[in-house]
């Protein structure tokens, strides 16, 4: 009987010393997203030409879900746009303070500190991959 009894007190022990691995939490891509990010790359993935343009993007996403688009194409001046944005599961869209949609939404991908966003509309032919700058 004391063989039993030992028996289980000693399952129970090895039982309650199994070191737990700590939970990491998973953090969601609406706040993942949240920083300022620098274009790095386009993908094409459709007959679109860019030349020799060269194409200067950095995008602030707030926390309060507004956005700041700085943009500069060639040689040109830089462009701000500015309005609010809203994600569902992976995927982002937004809207300018004009009223204007954006052309497509796009599915969010973050990897450690590159950002992709992938056009879910076919007519918009690029993906845009970002870095992370702060």
């Amino acid at each position: 009987m004391k063989k039993y009894i030992y028996i289980v007190l000693l399952v129970f022990l090895c039982a309650s010393c199994k070191k737990s691995k700590p939970e990491v939490p998973v953090v969601p891509l609406s706040e993942q997203i949240v920083g300022t990010w620098e274009l790095c790359d386009i993908e094409v993935t459709k007959a679109a030409i860019l030349g020799d343009e060269i194409v200067d993007i950095t995008i602030v996403f707030s926390e309060s879900n507004t956005f700041i688009i700085e943009q500069m194409l060639g040689s040109g001046r830089p462009v701000t746009y500015t309005g609010a944005w809203s994600m569902i599961d992976d995927v982002i869209s937004g809207t300018y303070s004009d009223g204007n949609k954006w052309a497509s939404d796009y599915k969010v991908s973050i990897d450690e500190d590159m950002l992709t966003l992938i056009p879910s509309v076919e007519s918009v032919s690029e993906t845009q991959i970002y870095k992370r700058v702060n």
